[in-house]
């Protein structure tokens, strides 16, 4: 890594340590700047605003959730999916409700379109649960794009709630077991993990 990489991600980390344990609203880049020892000029010069950490948190999800997928039992197609699914999901409940709230906040207040959500880690989460049902593990013959949609939007409503609820229940076993009953995959196979 050069000196570059290790200032944006020594402010970065900074930043999000700080927002943990402070929360984002009382930390303002000048507490971000002298915890760092820099000015607010070297700041914006590697960061262009304070809302932007939190996007830098979820950089390399994509290629860190495709990782985790090919290293994972190719033949436990319901691991596979709900990984899919929820690995983005796991990192953000990391941030908890309120830092989590401010990145949908984040993403609201952007004027641009929605990001197409193509990517590896969809289409490997799909083809699991195309093989999963020829395998018999997933027993929902539905399109398994579109069963995918309708598991990624009941996981994205649940996040959402979770956020309003401040964190009020474990959005992972919620979200775990609402695809189960999508999917219709038995309670044999939901207990079989890793």
């Amino acid at each position: 890594m050069n000196k570059q990489e290790d200032k944006k991600n020594l402010i970065i980390q900074t930043a999000l340590a700080m927002f943990l344990k402070e929360g984002y609203d009382r930390v303002s880049v000048m507490d971000i700047c002298k915890t760092c020892g820099i000015t607010k000029p070297t700041f914006y010069k590697y960061v262009t605003s304070k809302e932007q950490l939190l996007r830098y948190y979820f950089r390399g999800t994509v290629e860190d959730l495709s990782a985790c997928i090919r290293a994972m039992d190719p033949t436990n197609y319901w691991e596979i999916v709900c990984t899919g699914l929820t690995f983005t999901m796991q990192k953000s409940v990391r941030l908890g409700p309120g830092l989590y709230s401010r990145y949908w906040i984040l993403n609201f207040n952007e004027k641009s379109e929605a990001p197409p959500y193509m990517s590896e880690a969809r289409t490997m989460t799909i083809e699991a649960i195309q093989k999963g049902q020829k395998a018999g593990q997933i027993k929902n013959p539905s399109d398994p794009a579109l069963l995918y949609l309708t598991c990624r939007n009941v996981g994205l409503g649940y996040a959402l709630k979770w956020c309003m609820s401040n964190g009020a229940f474990d959005l992972i076993d919620r979200c775990r077991a609402d695809f189960a009953a999508i999917l219709q995959v038995d309670d044999h196979q939901q207990k079989k993990t890793f």
